[in-house]
């Protein structure tokens, strides 16, 4: 994976944290460890042959690691250790669902979110779609729980 697309990916994570601490309401989510899968998607390229776009595909491996979600963090925050300042420009919380709309300030320049967030108690699943001057990327999102955090 390039640079700029673990970039991108961190971006995810310090999305999902920040908009955690701008919600009003709480999705009906039980808190606990969860086992989360995030994989990025490349979006179509008109004229690059399938085959290739197929190889492309396979460079995004998921990434799967455990997080503990409470009722005050219950967006992933993933496993980035990295800091930037992020804004929100929009953010909804209807029910069991989140969506933001946010641009964070990186070294590499500003990086663009929109995403949202589905809770079904004990799961979740949504999509991150993220831009900045290199490319474009959407992430989908999915977390199990697996028992108490530890």
């Amino acid at each position: 994976m390039t640079r700029q697309g673990l970039i991108l990916i961190a971006s995810v994570f310090l999305f999902s944290t920040a908009i955690t601490a701008l919600a009003d309401d709480v999705p009906n989510i039980k808190e606990g460890l969860y086992e989360i899968t995030m994989q990025g998607e490349m979006p179509e390229m008109p004229g690059m042959p399938k085959e290739l776009m197929e190889k492309m595909a396979k460079s995004f491996p998921a990434d799967k690691h455990k997080e503990c979600i409470t009722k005050e963090d219950f967006i992933p925050a993933g496993q980035s250790g990295t800091q930037q300042k992020c804004t929100f420009n929009s953010k909804s919380v209807t029910g069991n669902s989140v969506s933001w709309d946010a641009v964070c300030k990186t070294s590499q320049g500003n990086t663009y979110s929109q995403g949202q967030m589905t809770y079904q108690y004990k799961s979740f699943e949504g999509s991150i779609q993220i831009k900045n001057e290199a490319m474009e990327m959407k992430t989908k999102v999915s977390g199990v729980y697996i028992g108490k955090c530890k």
